[in-house]
């Protein structure tokens, strides 16, 4: 299953479990200003309609105060919010976060394709910096949409976050490579053990061309229930090891239809296990996202 977005039964998703309420405290210490680049927050129930096309329900409760208590508790203080597709192109529930903590949040928006430049400008004055295509799902947007919006983004300074399937990655990655934008790559691409050399090679492509990034996030889609996630490690380190300028890492917080539910504390030990130089690491967690996504000084 994907982290986010795994087609299920489309007339009555499953909910799925909430996230661990006291994840354990890493055993590597995190810098100041580390930033958590793959969260999600859900509105309260009622609030906001769901998607009837939605691969999963979220449970109750997953909002941005339960996200900043377990950010605390790892010692985080940034976090980028990527709005879920269960609800769709409807921001609303993003935006709420955005506008309650404009310094410690920025997000990544799902829009229509004739999204109006008015409406790009709103969001980014709430503080969306991107938008997400999602390659795994059908949405609104579409790899065709793409060379049309992407200079619209490059105006804004924002950049494209592509969720895609490795056999994908490897047909897409020439046409991403053409956009005006910077693409990030997330959850390592969904890489599974049995992928080969090519897939993986996709993303070091375009990490090579100057304006890919990757995404070091969700290790457990290719290892549930190792925590050490030793495929995902070797990825992430020959990731890290081609750019790393631009390399982020994320917990996915809160996990949709991973099971078991990873502890996040052992998702940052696992990220101090693929990139054991506390330097790199640093890039990674505090400068590489304060850069890409324009976060205050700290």
């Amino acid at each position: 299953m994907g982290p986010d977005n795994v087609a299920g039964d489309m007339t009555d998703p499953a909910s799925v479990l909430p996230p661990m309420d006291a994840p354990r405290r890493p055993a590597t210490a995190v810098p100041p200003g580390s930033t958590d680049c793959h969260v999600h927050v859900f509105a309260p129930p009622g609030h906001v309609p769901f998607s009837p096309a939605r691969a999963y329900t979220p449970a109750p409760g997953i909002d941005a105060v339960r996200l900043i208590r377990m950010h605390e508790a790892m010692g985080i203080g940034r976090a980028v919010l990527v709005a879920s597709n269960v609800y769709a192109e409807d921001l609303r529930a993003t935006e709420a976060a955005l506008a309650a903590h404009p310094d410690r949040f920025r997000g990544v928006a799902l829009i229509r394709p004739d999204v109006a430049d008015s409406e790009l400008d709103r969001l980014h004055r709430l503080g969306f910096r991107a938008i997400r295509i999602n390659l795994v799902l059908a949405g609104a947007l579409r790899m065709e949409h793409l060379p049309t919006l992407a200079p619209r983004l490059a105006a804004r300074g924002w950049h494209l976050e592509v969720q895609s399937k490795p056999e994908t990655l490897v047909e897409a990655v020439g046409r991403l490579m053409a956009l005006p934008v910077d693409v990030v790559i997330d959850h390592l691409s969904l890489l599974r053990p049995q992928h080969k050399e090519v897939h993986v090679g996709a993303v070091l492509r375009l990490l090579d061309g100057g304006r890919g990034w990757a995404k070091l996030s969700a290790p457990y889609v290719g290892e549930p229930g190792d925590r050490h996630y030793p495929m995902a490690a070797a990825v992430a380190r020959r990731f890290a090891a081609a750019a790393p300028e631009r390399c982020l890492w994320g917990s996915n917080w809160p996990h949709p239809q991973a099971q078991p539910i990873p502890d996040d504390g052992d998702l940052l030990d696992w990220l101090a296990e693929a990139v054991p130089d506390a330097a790199a690491r640093r890039r990674i967690l505090v400068d590489n996202p304060a850069r890409l996504f324009g976060f205050p000084p700290s």
